[in-house]
């Protein structure tokens, strides 16, 4: 009775600590597109200025010509290095953007491993309690890609327990 008792007190920490870790994950995807939001804005507020400033320029430009080319080709200038500046505000989104999907990733992963604990507990009591037979490990690992949520996770279990079947190639859209 007391190793139920240990192995139920070890579920609920695992899943208290997972629990902590995916609520974690989740604080911090929502700081992290918080952020996003507000550097979207300032990019559609800085190609806003662009866009007016290329208006003012076009007419600019006939007036310009007549008085000093000189000057007109510095205006030109400027307003490349305004796009330059949206090239960078767009460069640091693409890493936020990684991370993102990184923690995603991370997050599902988290959840599937509190949800393979429960199939691995009833395996394992299924063992200790003589109800084993041949197809134990085959239906053990079904199970488990059940629970599954990613290629990845089900390829890792296909490795470790043979005779599960391939997964199917999915169609390109």
């Amino acid at each position: 009775m007391q190793e139920a008792e240990l192995f139920k007190s070890f579920r609920d920490f695992t899943e208290s600590s997972l629990n902590w870790c995916v609520k974690e994950a989740e604080e911090g995807t929502t700081r992290v597109t918080n952020a996003i939001d507000i550097l979207l804005k300032d990019i559609s507020r800085v190609s806003a200025m662009s866009s007016e400033s290329l208006k003012a320029l076009e007419s600019l430009q006939t007036m310009l010509s007549k008085f000093d080319k000189k000057n007109y080709q510095q205006l030109q200038k400027s307003l490349a290095s305004l796009s330059r500046e949206n090239s960078e505000i767009d460069s640091y989104i693409q890493p936020i953007m990684e991370a993102l999907q990184f923690q995603d990733r991370f997050r599902q992963n988290l959840e599937n491993v509190v949800k393979m604990i429960d199939v691995w507990q009833k395996a394992r009591s299924a063992m200790d309690e003589g109800k084993s037979s041949s197809d134990t490990l085959l239906d053990f690992g079904k199970a488990l890609m059940a629970k599954t949520t990613m290629k990845r996770e089900r390829d890792i279990i296909r490795a470790e327990i043979e005779g599960l079947e391939p997964e199917a190639e999915a169609a390109r859209v």
